[in-house]
């Protein structure tokens, strides 16, 4: 599950944006043909103006006219931003996705010989950590979307247990197997069984993998050989099923990890790898939420008490639709900022509907009742209205209107705050 913090991109002004962060980060090393650094953005390092409230570094390089390069930002701790300007801080690119999965990338073409400058950011506020940037010359289009720079220092599975062969059918390869208490892993698995299932690619083959299990909620790793983390799943599939879209950057052997999302969740799984296409890795691999800014969202489903909760019943209000699970270490951290500004604004038209992707109805009773959490929840136990949606990180909070439309899909934390505030200025 990846850490994501609310807002979007940094907001447009009119007529050219003008980016100049206080901070200047590390001082670029050499592999190769890259220049790399490895670096974190804090809170000391928030900035305003363009950056509304984002924390952002920036890096100079020079360059001479017509030089062509590729700025790859790649980080597990936030969704990363990437900006070039010329020297004066005058935004000449920018990019958030382009990179695979949450990491940004940016080719660019110097226009003149000169300084220019590459702003590490995030797309939201209120996001920090550690990030890897890296320049390289040309476009790079050996590299797939997850260059082999971007696996320095990734994070690796430790998994014990080898997973059955797959048996080929047509085109598609299938196998079905089990998780079992034999088959807890450690490090970042802890307390989670999984196995291993070894893939052979070749250099830019495209595949399609599916995780799918009725017993479990369904998580799916993608490692190379070594077993450093090059994509991962949770519910990208149906209901809570897991799908992957990837790209080999190279011929080689590379390993799927079936596990689940809770701790010492058992049952049989099936794992299928099917080829895809550069439109599959464009629309299914970036796609993702299936809400967007300016959609008047309708919504409806079932209470833990059977009852029917549907938006319609809020017009007038300014609803967070929170897509959340007791089992989310980030979920249950942003409860006591939504309660603060439940508490701050419920009286003036602040409502907050939350949408529970729990399967365990008792811990989530016993969550609710701990927390005192007053604000009614849909209990979606089979990931229904989260597969509707395309909801794949959680928590995902789409904050509403008045009239039901989506002002942010990133709505927690500072963002949250900030978004309220202009919802409910100057109406008492």
């Amino acid at each position: 599950m990846k850490k994501k913090g609310g807002g979007g991109p940094p907001p447009k002004q009119k007529g050219p944006q003008t980016f100049t962060p206080k901070t200047e980060g590390k001082a670029f090393g050499k592999e190769g043909a890259l220049q790399t650094v490895e670096d974190q953005l804090t809170d000391n390092e928030v900035e305003r103006g363009a950056f509304g409230g984002r924390a952002g570094k920036y890096y100079k390089i020079e360059l001479k006219e017509g030089e062509r390069i590729r700025i790859d930002m790649v980080s597990r701790d936030f969704d990363s931003y990437l900006i070039v300007t010329d020297d004066k801080g005058k935004s000449l690119a920018q990019d958030d996705d382009s990179g695979g999965d949450l990491n940004a990338r940016i080719n660019f073409t110097a226009p003149a010989k000169g300084t220019y400058k590459i702003i590490a950011t995030s797309f939201g506020a209120g996001m920090t950590g550690s990030y890897k940037l890296t320049v390289q010359a040309g476009d790079g289009k050996e590299l797939a979307p997850f260059p082999k720079e971007a696996t320095k220092g990734a994070k690796t599975l430790e998994v014990k247990s080898q997973g059955l062969p797959f048996n080929d059918n047509g085109e598609a390869k299938l196998v079905a197997d089990r998780l079992t208490e034999a088959d807890l892993a450690g490090g970042l698995l802890s307390n989670r069984a999984a196995k291993t299932h070894k893939l052979e690619l070749k250099a830019n083959e495209i595949v399609k993998i599916d995780l799918m299990s009725d017993d479990f909620d369904a998580y799916l790793y993608l490692t190379d050989a070594k077993g450093r983390i090059l994509a991962e799943d949770d519910d990208g599939g149906d209901g809570l099923d897991s799908r992957l879209y990837f790209k080999a950057p190279a011929a080689g052997s590379y390993q799927l990890v079936a596990s689940s999302l809770e701790p010492r969740k058992y049952g049989i799984y099936r794992l299928s790898v099917q080829p895809a296409t550069e439109k599959d890795l464009k629309t299914g691999a970036a796609g993702g939420l299936k809400i967007e800014v300016g959609q008047k969202l309708e919504m409806a489903g079932k209470t833990l008490e059977g009852k029917a909760a549907d938006l319609k019943d809020y017009k007038g209000k300014v609803v967070l639709v929170d897509f959340w699970a007791t089992w989310c270490p980030p979920c249950r951290a942003e409860m006591p900022n939504m309660q603060k500004l439940y508490e701050k604004y419920n009286k003036r038209g602040f409502e907050i509907l939350g949408v529970s992707l729990d399967r365990d109805k008792a811990a989530l009773e016993e969550f609710i009742a701990e927390r005192k959490i007053s604000w009614t929840n849909i209990h979606d136990e089979r990931g229904g209205l989260g597969n509707q949606f395309g909801v794949r990180f959680i928590p995902t909070c789409v904050l509403l209107d008045r009239e039901g439309r989506v002002i942010s899909t990133r709505a927690r934390g500072p963002e949250l705050e900030r978004l309220l505030a202009e919802q409910f200025s100057g109406k008492e």
